[in-house]
């Protein structure tokens, strides 16, 4: 016990002693003079210069402390001070003091403020100091440590509490940083052997933004291995660095990064290798987009490789895996001349599965390209890669496209494209394509769309921004219903009013242009051909009016085969038309060059073309046939053509305008008909020219056989919209009760005859009651070999004459004229045959009411037969011995009321008396009248004689004598003569001349 404490108590002595020793020598010999005599010259011989210094303290303890000392900067760079500081602490050795030698281990400096420059020309301002130290070491060596007072074998630097300033005048815009408290420690330093590097700092715009960065660096070899890690680093604090290479300025973000960056100085070859987070991005792209409000990015993270080859000035990325909105993305390639301006960047991206729907959900709307603003995408991308390639800085100072490359290709599959507007005809693209900047390069693209598919070929130019295509579209449509279920109704309104019946097919190669999402603004051309495409028209109503008026559409049966003849939807009124044939079509013009339309009883050849088909049809079409039934296609033109809610419920509605005249379809053409039939109606070789121009239907130069024999000939228009017509229609030989029969066939059974005549006939209205009060003819006609029975008009004039079958007229001609006025039927005409003739004069109402007068003429041998008759009109005959009887009708057509005229009769009776009493009168006066001029005669004629004889003349007395004389005679009815000899020659000239 008391051994130790000695040893205790001398150790304690020994090292007062060595303390006393100690500050003896310094206060002797390390003063604060002498240190600054030996540290500043060194100092600032080794650096190149100046430095300052405030004080210098001597603890025995602490070492030696240094107040206020400031390191000059490079004069290039500026007058502020490269190293200022609060507290430099030199740390010594002990022993060496005693041989006068200060060698300095260790050096700590506290509260530094350092600045880094970097000048226009990529310089650092520490770079005369780093050439200074390499010049230095490659000079002479230096004398022996022994023979030096101030010795600096630094093993150890410290920095605590730091500032350190970055600026960077090579950056666009100028750029600075300022990192604080910065805390660096530098171990084992040598100029041989590797030593040990720590640094961590706080990084700006973020409070827990850090840096730290820990490892060894061989000066021998130029060699290191340090481990970097950034925490919450705003991305804004870099953007003089990345703010030209991208179109986007950094309002925050939070980048994490773990790194190793290990370097070979021997190989001049240096690898970085880590991990990457970032998160929390706001970015304004205001050259990209047309907002300037912050733009929210989404969140990426992953790995990388990247080695560097200085000698060659070579940057190789070796790998970045990462993962954007749970999308794994790799990258690779290179970029050499790294260092200069003249880079030259190659890289490639690739992706083997990579979710459309995830990727546009995760791509704000703002940075979205222009072309899928309004589209909705979907699907994968199962094998994406990508490359660009850039040559120079780039950005505003040289133009884009020549300085990048972009490109590309892409195995698409499943891919949806939903534009909302269309959002039924949303492809579905399976196949692949080529990209670049400005355009999409389609090899082969199938796009699935309703009932089809589509082999899809050709570009698509800028679809960034405002994209136009050019594409190819070859197809075979298996489903055209399905198609049509999907067409939006403003793609063509008219589409609205037909259905279509599954079944079509149609082949389809075409080209399209424009803009592709704006459809209606496309630009396409190309040819079809059609199969069995069946549609119906949507307005049944019209059809049942058109069966229930003579039509039997429900009769036709589905014949097997060509298709000619299809069957009747289910309710046996709609029909169901086929089509089948080619056509060629811009968006302009759609040209028919032959397409068959096949009814359940008609087939028609279609050949022309329809310009503005998609709004308002203008229509240029010659139409043949072989065989139709019209009443089949009036009843579906009406249909398709017919205004109802359901078009309203499928097309948007528009406003009247004053130029809505110009929106109706307009038409024209040529048809010819081989066989045609209208009701029961039986036509051969119609020929027609037509035009529909406002609503207004024209026909011209319509010419048509009926039943091969009588031939058809008219002109006239139709009103569509107020439904007023006129026609001109020339008649010649045409069955009466076969026209009845397609007409009026509740007549049919009534006439019968060859019709031949002219008809002018104007009207208006849908509704029979307006049609019948607004219908205007007049014409003249004739009927041959004519047979009117069944009648009770008949049957009413037999009862009241019987004397022949009135029941059934069989006559020879029938001739008169006909009109037509305010609903009642004018007739004034005549039927002839051998044994009688009627001659009907008055009105038929076209409600059947009857008010007419019939003169009934009946032939001597007819009314022989009938001996109550003839003496009950004995006395009513003409001039050729034919009983004429007077009859009135009235009533109905149905229920007619007939009386013989009596006051008719009278009216003959009286009229026959008086010409037969002037008959009588007449006959009589010429009798007197020549029996007093020829006893005249002869009386004149003696006494002319007799004057000329006596040469003398007679007087006045003996002329009057004579005159009474024939007078008396006569009775005296002679009339006076002249009294001279002359005038009485004269006189009887006259009368002898006159008898001649």
């Amino acid at each position: 016990m008391k051994r130790g404490i000695k040893v205790a108590v001398f150790s304690l002595t020994a090292l007062a002693v060595l303390l006393v020793a100690l500050s003896i020598v310094i206060k002797i010999w390390l003063t604060s003079d002498r240190v600054k005599e030996l540290v500043l010259p060194y100092a600032e011989k080794a650096l190149g210069r100046k430095i300052s210094i405030e004080d210098v303290k001597i603890n025995i303890f602490t070492g030696i402390e240094i107040s206020k000392v400031s390191i000059q900067d490079n004069p290039e760079f500026g007058e502020r001070a490269f190293l200022s500081a609060d507290e430099f602490v030199l740390k010594y050795a002990f022993w060496p003091l005693f041989k006068r030698k200060l060698i300095i281990h260790r050096v700590r400096v506290i509260r530094p403020q350092i600045l880094i420059s970097i000048n226009e020309q990529k310089a650092f301002n520490f770079s005369d100091i780093l050439a200074k130290i390499k010049a230095e070491s490659t000079e002479s060596k230096e004398p022996e440590p022994s023979e030096q007072a101030f010795i600096p074998l630094i093993s150890e630097v410290e920095i605590r509490d730091g500032e350190l300033t970055f600026i960077d005048q090579s950056a666009h815009p100028a750029s600075s940083l300022l990192l604080k408290k910065v805390n660096f420690t530098a171990e084992d330093i040598s100029l041989t052997n590797p030593l040990t590097l720590s640094l961590s700092a706080e990084l700006p715009g973020r409070e827990e933004s850090r840096l730290e960065v820990s490892g060894q660096v061989d000066p021998g070899s130029a060699a290191f291995d340090f481990q970097v890690k950034v925490d919450s680093l705003d991305l804004k604090i870099l953007s003089a660095y990345y703010g030209q290479a991208i179109p986007m300025s950094v309002l925050s973000s939070r980048l994490d990064l773990t790194s190793r960056i290990v370097a070979v100085g021997a190989e001049n070859k240096a690898q970085v290798e880590g991990t990457i987070s970032l998160d929390d991005l706001k970015v304004i792209a205001p050259r990209i987009t047309s907002t300037s409000e912050p733009i929210k990015m989404p969140a990426l993270a992953g790995d990388y490789l990247i080695k560097a080859d200085m000698s060659q000035h070579l940057l190789r990325v070796e790998r970045i895996n990462l993962m954007v909105a749970q999308i794994p993305t790799q990258i690779n390639g290179q970029i050499a001349n790294f260092t200069t301006p003249d880079r030259t960047v190659d890289l490639r991206l690739s992706a083997s599965d990579v979710d459309l729907g995830k990727l546009m959900a995760a791509v704000p709307l703002a940075l979205r390209p222009k072309a899928l603003e309004k589209i909705a995408v979907s699907g994968r991308v199962v094998d994406l890669q990508a490359g660009l390639r850039r040559r120079g800085e780039g950005g505003e100072h040289q133009a884009q496209a020549n300085s990048t490359a972009f490109f590309g290709q892409a195995k698409l599959s499943g891919v949806k494209l939903l534009y909302q507007p269309y959002a039924s005809l949303s492809p579905r693209l399976d196949g692949s394509v080529r990209f670049d900047l400005r355009s999409v390069q389609i090899p082969r693209l199938v796009a699935t769309l309703p009932g089809f598919q589509a082999i899809l070929s050709g570009s698509v130019f800028d679809y960034l921004h405002k994209p136009a295509m050019n594409i190819k579209v070859e197809s075979q449509i298996q489903d055209l219903a399905r198609l049509y279920q999907a067409m939006p109704a403003d793609l063509s309104p008219w589409l609205s009013k037909v259905e279509l019946e599954q079944g079509g097919a149609a082949t389809i190669v075409a080209t399209v242009s424009g803009n592709p999402t704006e459809l209606s603004t496309l630009h396409y051309q190309g040819e079809a051909a059609w199969q069995k495409v069946r549609i119906k028209p949507k307005e049944a109503s019209v059809l049942k009016q058109a069966a229930g008026g003579g039509g039997s559409l429900a009769s036709a049966k589905d014949t097997a085969g060509s298709g000619s003849r299809i069957k009747q939807s289910a309710d046996g009124l709609c029909p169901i038309l086929q089509l089948d044939g080619r056509t060629r079509f811009t968006e302009q013009e759609l040209a028919i060059d032959n397409v068959n339309i096949s009814l359940p009883k008609s087939d028609l050849s279609l050949k022309g073309k329809i310009a503005n088909y998609r709004k308002t049809p203008i229509v240029h079409m010659d139409v043949a046939s072989r065989q139709v039934s019209l009443d089949e296609v009036l009843a579906s033109a009406q249909a398709l053509t017919q205004k109802g809610e359901v078009v309203a419920e499928k097309a948007p509605q528009k406003s009247p305008s004053a130029d809505s005249a110009g929106e109706k379809i307009s038409a024209s053409g040529k048809v010819h008909l081989a066989r045609a039939s209208y009701k029961s109606l039986a036509l051969h070789n119609v020929d027609l020219a037509y035009s529909l121009q406002n609503d207004i239907l024209r026909w011209q130069n319509l010419r048509a056989e009926v039943f091969g024999q009588g031939v058809i000939a008219a002109d006239g228009m139709l009103d569509v919209d107020k439904t007023a017509y006129s026609s001109t229609v020339s008649l010649k030989s045409i069955s009466v009760h076969e026209l009845l029969l397609a007409l009026a066939p509740k007549y049919a059974p009534i006439f019968s005859g060859k019709f031949t005549g002219r008809i002018d006939l104007a009207g208006e209205g849908k509704e029979k009651e307006k049609i019948q009060q607004n219908l205007n003819l007049t014409g003249n006609f004739e009927l041959a070999e004519g047979k009117v029975q069944n009648t009770e008009l008949g049957k009413a004039l037999f009862s009241l004459l019987p004397v022949a079958n009135w029941e059934e007229l069989i006559f020879k001609t029938m001739k008169g004229k006909v009109a037509v006025e305010k609903g009642k039927i004018h007739l004034d005409s005549d039927l002839v045959r051998e044994d009688y003739v009627l001659e009907p004069r008055g009105t038929i109402g076209l409600d059947s009411s009857l008010s007419m007068e019939i003169m009934v003429r009946i032939s001597p041998r007819i009314l022989q037969t009938n001996k109550m008759l003839l003496s009950q009109y004995l006395n009513l005959t003409d001039e050729r011995g034919w009983t004429v009887i007077p009859v009135k009708a009235g009533g109905t057509l149905m229920r007619p009321a007939l009386k013989v005229d009596l006051a008719a009769i009278s009216r003959g009776m009286q009229e026959k008396v008086r010409k037969e009493l002037e008959e009588m009168v007449r006959k009589e006066e010429e009798k007197v009248k020549e029996k007093l001029e020829e006893k005249l005669k002869e009386k004149l004629q003696k006494q002319f004689l007799d004057r000329l004889l006596e040469k003398g003349g007679q007087d006045k007395d003996g002329q009057g004598e004579a005159l009474k004389e024939v007078q008396k005679e006569d009775g005296g009815s002679a009339k006076p003569r002249p009294s001279s000899v002359e005038d009485v020659l004269k006189d009887t000239l006259k009368g002898f001349l006159k008898r001649r």
